[in-house]
């Protein structure tokens, strides 16, 4: 969720009029009813910029092949939800821009400077920034005796 956070704070400064195309794997019973309102916020912050949410099937292993489809088509998306287990793959085998140097670019580092620095470290692949960490979980188990 945080990925749409971040691009509410990048938004100023981005053109207006524009479409952002936003790849994720949320479902109805899987955080799609969040996203959707963190999108109609977004766009109310924004009214010159719209952000058109496609789900994607078979999770992250579906995304991917889709966003490999999308980027041999020459059309991928603006901004796609990738799980941790493949932040790695993505930075050795996929084109983007570190999230570090579009903070840097557009807002002088203000948005990625309110993450701690065991948060902003889940998205770095080699001290790049490779994602914007979205979400964090601490496992654990309960049951009933």
């Amino acid at each position: 969720m945080d990925a749409i956070r971040t691009l509410l704070a990048l938004a100023p400064a981005l053109a207006q009029g524009i479409t952002l195309q936003y790849w994720h794997i949320n479902t109805e019973a899987f955080g799609l009813p969040a996203v959707r309102e963190l999108i109609r916020e977004f766009e109310r912050r924004n009214p010159g910029i719209k952000v058109e949410e496609r789900y994607q099937p078979n999770a992250y292993t579906g995304l991917l092949q889709n966003l490999q489809a999308a980027l041999a088509a020459g059309n991928p998306p603006d901004v796609a939800q990738i799980g941790y287990l493949y932040t790695r793959y993505v930075a050795e085998n996929l084109p983007f821009v570190p999230a570090d140097e579009l903070d840097r670019r557009y807002t002088g580092g203000r948005v990625l400077g309110r993450y701690a620095p065991n948060i902003r470290a889940l998205g770095l692949v080699e001290g790049r920034m490779v994602g914007v960490p979205y979400s964090s979980f601490s496992g654990g188990a309960s049951w009933r005796p």
